[in-house]
Order: structure tokens, then sequence, then C-alpha cells
């Protein structure tokens, strides 16, 4: 009698999944046709890139996996559920931070948060000492630096233990200290709470050093021109040869998405 053997087969989750969608806008009398043919996911735990060039709809894409927009054709689930609205379970962190000038840090974080005062306020608290701001709690904007304002922003986010978080340029008005800085901290969070996030950016060191998944999108109607893994351990150093191999796969495809632009795209 042989021996059977069983393979182990591990499933990972998708937690985003976009299907063939298209995305149009008027605008006086014409059409633009902004997402043409979309598809892309984002597995449990990863951090997925939209990059590309302004006006390649990447933002737009991002909204309408946010629910705050609806594609014109095809579909977008977040953890199996169709998207047709905001959801709970899916967080969305602007570039521009919306922090309410009159509320203190604590106050700002509380917001959208659904629980009784005083779970709220302890909610609030550790998410505050999780990004570094324990010393914080009743500074107001104006007070805090722009990094510890977007420390601000990502602790309300991650208050809300949502699955997943969606991203649009959130560290582009920072100084390169402070950007490199939430990086880090960005990938720490997201592996202790084991979110998977969807980032949009335009900076191409960026998507390699945050992405496990990187979707180059072209412009003019906006599609996913490659896709491309980043197969290195992380945290990453910018400086090594293996990050800057990927910077110059990255430009090549970047450039190559440009030079096959297609004419403006109308209906």
């Amino acid at each position: 009698m042989g021996i059977v053997i069983f393979e182990e087969v591990c499933i990972i989750k998708v937690m985003i999944n976009v299907e063939n969608i298209y995305k149009t806008f008027k605008q006086k009398k014409e059409v633009y046709h902004v997402l043409n043919d979309i598809s892309i996911d984002v597995r449990a735990g990863e951090i997925v890139t939209l990059l590309g060039e302004s006006g390649c709809g990447k933002s737009t894409l991002l909204h309408a996996v946010g629910g705050f927009i609806l594609p014109d054709k095809g579909s977008i689930y977040i953890n199996e559920r169709l998207v047709q609205k905001p959801q709970r379970d899916c967080v969305m962190l602007f570039q521009q931070l919306n922090l309410l000038p009159w509320n203190d840090a604590l106050s700002n974080v509380e917001l959208g948060l659904k629980a009784d005062k005083k779970i709220k306020r302890e909610l609030a608290k550790q998410a505050l000492a999780f990004v570094g701001l324990n010393e914080y709690h009743h500074a107001y904007p104006h007070e805090l630096s722009g990094g510890m304002q977007q420390r601000v922003a990502i602790a309300r986010a991650f208050a809300m233990k949502p699955k997943v978080i969606l991203m649009d340029e959130p560290f582009a008005a920072l100084d390169s200290f402070n950007r490199y800085h939430l990086q880090d901290e960005l990938i720490r969070l997201q592996k202790h709470e084991n979110l998977s996030i969807l980032l949009v950016t335009h900076d191409i060191d960026e998507a390699i050093y945050l992405s496990d998944r990187i979707y180059i999108m072209s412009a003019k109607p906006g599609e996913v021109f490659a896709e491309m893994s980043i197969e290195l351990a992380k945290p990453r150093i910018r400086t090594h040869q293996d990050f800057q191999y990927y910077r110059r796969k990255l430009l090549e495809k970047f450039k190559l998405s440009q030079s096959e632009r297609k004419p403006e795209y109308y209906i």
C-alpha cells in the first residue's frame, strides 16, 4: 500500500475584489471615460499600491472602492460584500486630514466611533498611544506639527478597527523625514492589526517601500497597465541594490505606460 501525502494548501482571503469596472463623468456636453475595465484585488494582510501619473483615475478608483461613487459597470466587493455605499469595516484616509480644529486630538479620534462614551474614550487613548501621541491627548490640531496631525488621522482610522484601509496620498504634504517615519509607522501598525491596505501614490520609492504588490495605471482612460510583486522583506533599505532593481523596473514600466498613451477618450 502506497503512502498518501496530503499537502497543506494555504488559502489567502481576498479582502478587496474589483471586477471589470468602468466609470465615466459628464462635463458640459462631453462624457469622459475615466476608468476602463479595471480589475484588481487586495488580499488579507497586504499593502497594495495604485501607482500612476496625475489624471490616470487612481483616486477615482479608490473612491469607488470606498463606496463614495458607484461604477457605471462592473462590481466591487469588500470582505465578500458588494460595495454600494461606504462600509463600516473599510476606512478611507485622505490627504486632507479633516481634523476638526475645535476638537483636541482625543475628540478627533473619537469621531466615527459607535460605542458608549467610556469605551470611545478608551479606544481613542489606545489608538493615540499606538501612534506615539500618548502625551498629546488634549492638543488641538494647530498645536501639532504636520506629521503629528497625520498620526492623529491614522489613529482615528485604526480606532475604528477596520479590516480595510484606503489611503489617498496620505504623506504627500509632509517633508521627507516625517514621510519616512510615518511609512515605518504604517508598516508596524498594518502588521500588528493584519490590515489590508489599498494605497494611492505617484511616488515610486514610496510604492516600493510599502507595497507587497503594485498596480501601474495608464491614463485616458485609466487602465491597469501592469502588476508587479515586490519580493523584499520589510522594513526595506532604500539604498540596497535590490530596492534599486525594483526602482529601475518600475521606472521602465511607468515610461512604457506613458509612451503607449491613448488619445483623449470621449463618448
